[in-house]
Parts: C-alpha cells; structure tokens; sequence
C-alpha cells in the first residue's frame, strides 16, 4: 500500500521527504515492524512535531535518518535530505552528514557528553572533525557558542568537565555541540522532558531564537502536546508504528480527526478543571509482535465499531491538506483541546 502524498506546498520544497519509512527489528528468528510505511516532511526554517505515547515509533523513525539504530534494524523506504537519500547511506557517509548538516539533541545530556573530556574538547573535537581548521579557530568557535546558548564566563567553562554544570546547563551544552557545525537539520528527542518546567520553558525559547537566527529547520519528538503546542508548525501524530494524523498546529488543536488525537488532548492537564482527576487512554499502546492488522487503535478506542476491526486502515488525505486514519472520521465530531 502506498501512503498518500502529505507534503506541504512550499516554493522550496521540503528540506528533509520521508516516505513510507518502515523498520524492523528480527531478534531469536523473530521479526517485528515497529515503524509501518510512515511518511512526513519538514520544510525549511519549520518545526514538525512527532508525538505520540511511549512505543508509538516516533524515536525509532527519528534515529532511522542518522544511521543511529542497532544493526539489527531493517530499514526501507525513503528519506530524502536536500535531495540526498539517507536510506542506504553507508557508515562512512552517515558520519559525514551526521553531526555537521544534521544534528541530534538527546533527552539525558549525561548520557551524550563523555564525563572524561571537557565540555571544550567535547565541543572543538566535533566542530574540527567536519570543518577542519586551527585549534584556535574551534575553541573560539567553541567559546562563540557557549555565550550563544546563554552561558556564562564560556571561556572559563570550556575547561570545565560536564559534571561541573547544572542539568539546565548541560542541555544548553549539548544544544551547544547540536549546533556548532550550522545544522540545516535538528532532530530534537525528547530534550527537555528530564527538566524542571523554568528551564524546560528556558530552553524552548533557546531553541526558537536559534532557529530564528540559524533559519535551521527542527523535527521535535516528544510526548507533550504543550510543548508542541507552543513549538510546532505542524505535528504527526503516531500510534503504533504509524502516523494516524497530520496536519497544521492550529488546525491540529481546533479540530483534531482521529480518536487517538482526540485523547492526547483531553490528558493535557490544563483541559481538566480544577479539583477533577486527570483523563487518561485506557490501555496501553501494543507490542510490535501484537499490532492488529486492522485499526492499531481500536482496542482503545470510544468510537471503534465492527468496522474498524475488518481491514487495515489506510491514510485519507482530506480536503484540508491533513490526513487521517480513521474510518469515521468524517462523521465524528473530535473534542478539541479546552
């Protein structure tokens, strides 16, 4: 089955197509799809949110544009970067774009800096690997950055160690390193949910003045609509291994299409009057080995009828520019977010 075309106009063009990206894993002789034919675009200068409850997919996809899964992953389909596949790129050509025209920022920032090097090393040694040049060139490279994502005394700080700063700051390093080569591309996973609300607030503005002034465009995965509310151009909404709606950020939260969508809006805390417990989606979301070959979301759903559980559920492209995975999209009405 091949997924409708879900690519926004632009005079440009999309900076990065993925279409119909499938992959999976074949562990003791058994193999599971995790990502299922998923496609979206990012456009230059934009920011697409991917979202959706922990195994829905939205990391795997992400890492599956960098060469950053295990090799046990099968990846097909496509994803087009400046014109460029990724899909079969070799290591070697991984390790070039990987890093200095695409960038990654990680969810734990101790995880991603090496305790051994300092935050200057760390820095210089990725800005050196793809541009070349002096080492004085790279530390004040290095120093340019720091003092970019709001760090104080950047000189003194480069020859400090990543455990010498604040978890706040050590996000701000790793946007730092992110951003050092001038990326057109920034995956961020998840990077502030391990954050106190004021710095996750503090570095969500970061990341929009940094985008402003570097015109780089961002693919935002997380879990919480706030902050795609208050990040996003447009968001992708996956269940399952599947993208079951896409559309524009206003469009999305005035009229969500698809139950799933529908959900994650009413557990946003703030659409619960005080003093009322929070909603919640019964259920979990499926294993790979258990996805459904009908709807992946009917075991959950409020509306599922006979229906949604005969034949899997294809992607509609509606008149709106947004898709949907729904059979009864069209005569439900969604509650939008309060």
């Amino acid at each position: 089955m091949t997924t409708p075309d879900i690519t926004p106009t632009s005079a440009t063009g999309p900076l990065l197509e993925v279409t119909d990206l499938s992959v999976s894993f074949t562990a003791h002789k058994q193999t599971a799809k995790v990502v299922d034919q998923v496609s979206f675009s990012v456009q230059p200068g934009k920011t697409l949110g991917i979202v959706g409850e922990s195994g829905s997919g939205k990391t795997v996809s992400s890492l599956a544009l960098v060469g950053l899964l295990p090799r046990t992953a099968n990846i097909t389909g496509s994803a087009r970067f400046a014109g460029q596949e990724l899909v079969g790129m070799t290591t070697r050509q991984q390790r070039q774009i990987r890093g200095n025209d695409i960038s990654v920022i990680f969810q734990e920032p101790m995880t991603s800096l090496d305790p051994v090097f300092t935050v200057g090393n760390q820095l210089t040694g990725a800005h050196r690997n793809h541009q070349g040049g002096s080492k004085k060139d790279a530390l004040d490279r290095a120093e340019e950055m720091l003092r970019l994502v709001g760090i104080p005394e950047p000189r003194k700080r480069l020859a400090e160690y990543p455990h010498a700063f604040s978890g706040g700051m050590r996000q701000r390093v790793m946007i730092a390193l992110a951003l050092i080569n001038s990326p057109r591309l920034l995956i961020a996973d998840e990077p502030t949910t391990a954050l106190d609300v004021t710095i996750q607030s503090q570095i969500l503005e970061l990341l929009q003045e940094l985008q402003q002034a570097m015109g780089m465009a961002i693919l935002f995965v997380t879990h919480d609509l706030g902050v795609v509310a208050s990040v996003c151009d447009d968001v992708s909404v996956m269940y399952a291994g599947q993208v079951v709606e896409q559309a524009g950020i206003d469009e999305f939260f005035a009229h969500p299409r698809h139950p799933y969508s529908e959900g994650l809006l009413r557990s946003m805390p703030h659409s619960v009057p005080k003093g009322e417990r929070l909603r919640m989606i019964p259920g979990t979301v499926p294993l790979p080995s258990r996805f459904p070959t009908s709807c992946r979301f009917a075991g959950r759903c409020p509306y599922a009828q006979e229906a949604c559980t005969a034949d899997p559920i294809p992607l509609e492209q509606l008149d709106d520019g947004r898709v949907v995975r729904c059979v009864r999209h069209r005569e439900l009405v969604m509650e939008a977010r309060s």
